[in-house]
């Protein structure tokens, strides 16, 4: 997802800190200018998403700033948002005229500031919020005919730290598990005890465990059988035996991915 710009027009250097501060952390890109014609430069040369504009400057003032930003065709339709230590009450009437989007009075309430932003910008994420989840362990599930099986696909998950591994030692018991504790996906062989690879995945395809993504272990021979059945999700991916390391980790990897653009 791509960051959106804000430019912070301010005189003074702790207001620009204090603003970059509060921003930094909600996956904005953010630029600065120290005074009204630095900002309108700046404006043209970035078109930002937002800017936050000081009212009280020297050599231009916010409400000159805005008259020319609003009389510039690449800057005209950018939203604004005035900030001042000063009573906006004189000029409001005339920034409301120069479809100044909305105002904020120093200092001010972070909360406050933020759903202004997202006023404009629609609902944004704390990055802590994002990394918590990004961060998490990925859950896998897994379940092979024999221990022997299930102990040579674990030896080829390498970065066993990105994980949280869990096992089952048959098919009814992967069910039971899979469906307690929701995995992020399944690891599994084709052929499992209480199945055929087939019936299997079918069961799995037509459960309340369908949208989990599933990784299976497969022979040439059983990837024609299971073919019809996995084409039907996209969350579904073979591993033709013998598995190795790389495409087993790039297979979790993707789905990592996808999770994290889900959430973005």
């Amino acid at each position: 997802m791509d960051k959106k710009k804000i430019l912070v027009v301010d005189d003074e250097k702790h207001w620009r800190n204090l603003f970059r501060s509060f921003l930094k952390d909600y996956n904005f890109e953010i630029f600065e200018a120290f005074d009204g014609q630095s900002g309108i430069g700046k404006a043209k040369e970035i078109q930002p998403d937002i800017i936050i504009l000081d009212n009280k400057m020297p050599n231009m003032t916010g409400l000159e700033a805005v008259k020319v930003l609003r009389s510039t065709s690449l800057t005209k339709s950018i939203p604004i948002i005035m900030a001042t230590a000063m009573d906006f009450t004189d000029s409001m009437v005339e920034y409301i005229k120069l479809d100044v989007h909305d105002f904020i009075k120093k200092p001010f309430d972070v909360k406050d500031f933020i759903e202004k932003i997202e006023k404009i910008t629609g609902p944004v994420t704390h990055t802590a919020q994002v990394e918590a989840v990004t961060s998490e362990k990925i859950k896998i599930l897994s379940c092979f005919e024999n221990k022997e099986n299930s102990d040579f696909a674990y030896s080829k998950i390498q970065s066993k730290q990105n994980y949280n591994i869990d096992q089952a030692n048959n098919s009814a018991e992967l069910l039971e598990k899979a469906t307690k504790n929701r995995p992020d996906v399944i690891l599994t062989g084709a052929s499992n005890a209480g199945w055929s690879g087939y019936m299997g995945v079918k069961l799995l395809h037509n459960s309340l465990l369908k949208d989990i993504p599933i990784v299976i272990d497969v022979a040439d021979v059983e990837a024609g059988e299971l073919s019809d059945t996995l084409k039907k999700s996209n969350k579904r991916y073979f591993i033709i035996k013998p598995i190795e390391s790389r495409e087993l980790e790039n297979h979790i990897r993707k789905l990592k991915e996808d999770k994290a653009s889900d959430i973005a």
